[in-house]
């Protein structure tokens, strides 16, 4: 049976010993030791005034070494650096981070290279990689913490998971018999411990077999078992339709969040709704950009052969728009005019209400929006309405007549609220 130690987190698995980064439990009878960064920083925290905690490194750094050069597997998540400075000897300190635990050439790429950011777009790039059955097992339940900015040093390392920009997510190093594994995470309170446990152990224990074994001498290929070359003739083959499956749902993923987003319209708040705004008015026809000239800001600018608008976006939590964003939109369009010579036609985008059904929310705009706008001539808009032509726009996407009428209403909208069907 393998032995698992987990360092610093708790995995309530009969197969998993869980020891804390300071424990009294060694790390050298392992085959598995599992690291969580993310973790081991906030007890870096709780001791890092206390003078043990390079001592705490060095100890742990050289069990992991030795298991390393024992051919065993070390598993870590692949979490934002987090690091303390700490008195070493007199009048010098050093630098520590959740990834000390590792060589220092890895811990220099590491950090070097490693920033936060969070998703769950995550691909395999190498179907035959150990871990693979790690992602193949829970892809539809990985999120990543954090990503590399460079990629691994081809000698040693290798990616082999990456998000949508093609950023490595996952990632290993050859670190003399054994391996260093870095993996995303799983979404909290999906899975069972005694799954994950079989997963991992069902990605190690080829690791751990070859580590036994003696590496075939090069002139071994120049003898073919008879049935081989069939054999790894259709391997290459399924493991190019599976590289092509692959491909597809990747694309059929990204195919589905990018329309799904348009859902945005009927929560969002701030430039998440702005951002789904401005690519609603683009469906539309309009040439929609964010414009920032000077001390100039606009939310969005739209033009067309219709016209051309400056609009500004508004979420509320639980309540109508008020005055105080129609007062911006008339400084924005009064310096636009300025600038240009020629006023634009100021649009007003509300999404009030946002937490609530569109069906239970009450009137969108204030009394005193209502009138300012009628009284300048504004157009005023909820997301809700926007949202239905959006979806209208989808159904009929060879329909240029209907989104040069929408286009029409919305530079023709005259202190109303505006209704497109």
């Amino acid at each position: 049976m393998l032995k698992i130690i987990s360092l610093g987190f708790s995995i309530q698995s009969q197969e998993v010993l869980n020891t804390s980064f300071d424990g009294h439990f060694s790390l050298l009878d392992a085959d598995i030791v599992l690291i969580e960064p993310a973790r081991l920083y906030e007890a870096m925290q709780k001791v890092a005034g206390s003078g043990v905690l390079e001592g705490l490194f060095n100890r742990r750094r050289k069990e992991i070494q030795t298991l390393l050069a024992n051919g065993k597997v070390v598993i870590s998540f692949l979490s934002p650096k987090g690091g303390v400075t700490v008195a070493s000897g007199r009048n010098t300190h050093i630098s520590l981070t959740n990834y000390s635990w590792m060589h220092h050439t890895l811990v220099d790429f590491i950090v070097g290279s490693v920033a936060p950011g969070t998703g769950t777009a995550i691909s395999l790039k190498i179907p035959q990689h150990p871990f693979a059955p790690y992602f193949n097992a829970f892809r539809e339940k990985l999120t990543y913490a954090a990503y590399l900015e460079n990629d691994p040093p081809a000698e040693s390392g290798q990616c082999y998971l990456v998000n949508k920009a093609g950023k490595t997510v996952g990632l290993s190093f050859r670190v003399g018999s054994g391996l260093i594994v870095f993996v995303p995470y799983l979404l909290e309170g999906k899975l069972e411990a005694e799954k994950i446990v079989g997963v991992l152990i069902q990605c190690v224990r080829p690791i751990l077999a070859k580590s036994d074994r003696t590496a075939p001498p090069d002139w071994t290929k120049d003898h073919l078992v008879p049935g081989e070359d069939t054999i790894l003739h259709d391997v290459t083959a399924i493991e190019a339709r599976i590289k092509q499956e692959e491909d597809r749902l990747t694309a059929a993923r990204e195919n589905l969040t990018s329309l799904t987003a348009y859902r945005d319209l009927l929560y969002e708040k701030g430039k998440p709704l702005e951002e789904i705004v401005l690519k609603a008015f683009a469906l539309m026809g309009f040439k929609a950009e964010r414009l920032q000239k000077g001390d100039l800001e606009h939310d969005v600018i739209l033009s067309s052969p219709e016209g051309r608008g400056i609009v500004e976006v508004e979420g509320r939590d639980d309540e109508a728009i008020h005055i105080d964003k129609l007062d911006h939109l008339t400084r924005v369009v009064d310096e636009d005019f300025h600038e240009n010579s020629e006023y634009a036609h100021g649009i007003l985008v509300g999404n009030p209400y946002r937490m609530k059904s569109p069906i239970e929310r009450q009137a969108p705009f204030t009394d005193k929006v209502l009138v300012s706008a009628e009284r300048k001539g504004f157009g005023l808009l909820t997301t809700v309405e926007l949202f239905q032509a959006v979806t209208k726009m989808l159904k009929n996407p060879d329909d240029e007549n209907l989104k040069t009428r929408y286009r029409q209403i919305m530079l023709q909208s005259c202190g109303k609220v505006i209704r497109f069907d």
